[in-house]
């Protein structure tokens, strides 16, 4: 469920179904000039994107549908190199150069620049997102509060993640006294005038549970957190996989299954919009909420789901030239829900 198949319980043994073999397979066999149609919701389609930008190799992004990634013909050798690293094709169409009609518009996909924020407290979600970042090879960056403060993000930066962290361990960190001089303190005010310059000059900030009180909190959006709500009408689970329904028009779930899934906990946060937004703040947008009926219960364990119906766990929020990604739930769950790698990675693409 976590990787985003289907899965169905057997009624019978194994020994009783009719299975053939798969054949040879050849994962870096390219024949011919070609097109590539990388599939967006395939993660191996992610790092190879990574893996050509690294080597200087173009790859465009088709204009509409899925958003799926173009490399185009004369880059053979380069494709076939990374499939054999992966062991794996990602899904893809392959287009003969013979057959140039059939190549879809495209745009150039700039460089992906991403930074995630390391704070000196230390985050073990900030861990396993690095580790997700690192695993697909993107060209990341760790931001510590010094680098914050310096201001001028976007020059280096199109992405910021912040991890897990509550509002006060980022804006104050360590106290004086109770580590040495260099570790002590957070981003401070003079870093959150950081965050929101690099916001409105295009960047996207990208809250994930526990920071999304700091978005809250000092960016003036016209959001409400409503999950004591839920919780005060009987919603409880320990850790459970429910159903979550993604926005198909969102350009943050490109690649995503509409009929999706989340690792769902007690402690899960819950977004109710109350407003348009005014100045540079603009009207939040829905990227996934719960149904508005149940089941809601995939696997595991979970009490008063109707507290849940409807609700919102993740938003977007424009925020000048750029945008404020809030998920108030494990995207990843210890780098296991692999079904929803790609909403991180369509942020820090900029969709």
């Amino acid at each position: 469920l976590q990787l985003g198949l289907e899965a169905f319980e057997l009624d019978r043994p194994v020994s009783d179904l009719a299975l053939r073999p798969t054949g040879t397979f050849q994962p870096g066999l390219v024949r011919g000039p070609s097109t590539w149609l990388l599939s967006r919701s395939d993660g191996a389609s992610w790092k190879v994107v990574n893996g050509l930008q690294a080597r200087g190799i173009r790859v465009d992004v088709e204009g509409g549908g899925e958003g799926r990634f173009v490399v185009g013909p004369g880059n053979e050798e380069a494709v076939g190199s990374l499939f054999r690293e992966m062991g794996v094709r990602p899904a893809s169409e392959v287009i003969p150069e013979a057959e140039p009609g059939r190549i879809p518009s495209t745009e150039a996909l700039q460089p992906l620049r991403v930074a995630v924020y390391r704070p000196w407290q230390g985050s073990m979600d900030e861990g396993w997102i690095r580790w997700i970042l690192e695993h697909y090879d993107f060209p990341l960056t760790e931001l510590r509060n010094d680098r914050v403060r310096a201001g001028s993000l976007a020059e280096e930066y199109d992405a910021i993640i912040l991890p897990s962290v509550r509002s006060r361990s980022i804006l104050e960190g360590n106290r004086a006294g109770s580590v040495p001089p260099q570790y002590v303190g957070g981003i401070g005010e003079e870093g959150l005038d950081a965050l929101k310059a690099f916001a409105r000059e295009g960047g996207t900030l990208v809250f994930h549970e526990g920071s999304t009180e700091l978005a809250l909190q000092a960016f003036d959006l016209p959001l409400e957190e409503v999950s004591g709500a839920a919780r005060a009408s009987g919603f409880y689970s320990a850790g459970s996989i429910l159903r979550l329904s993604w926005n198909p028009d969102s350009p943050l779930t490109r690649g995503m299954d509409p009929d999706g899934v989340a690792f769902i906990s007690s402690r899960a946060l819950l977004f109710g919009i109350t407003g348009e937004g005014s100045g540079i703040v603009g009207r939040p947008r829905v990227i996934g909420s719960f149904p508005e009926e149940g089941p809601l219960l995939m696997s595991g364990y979970l009490e008063g789901e109707e507290g849940l119906f409807g609700k919102s766990p993740a938003v977007e929020v424009p925020y000048g030239d750029g945008s404020l990604v809030l998920v108030g739930f494990s995207l990843h769950n210890r780098a296991q829900m692999v079904a929803n790698f790609k909403l991180l990675f369509n942020a820090i693409a900029g969709s």
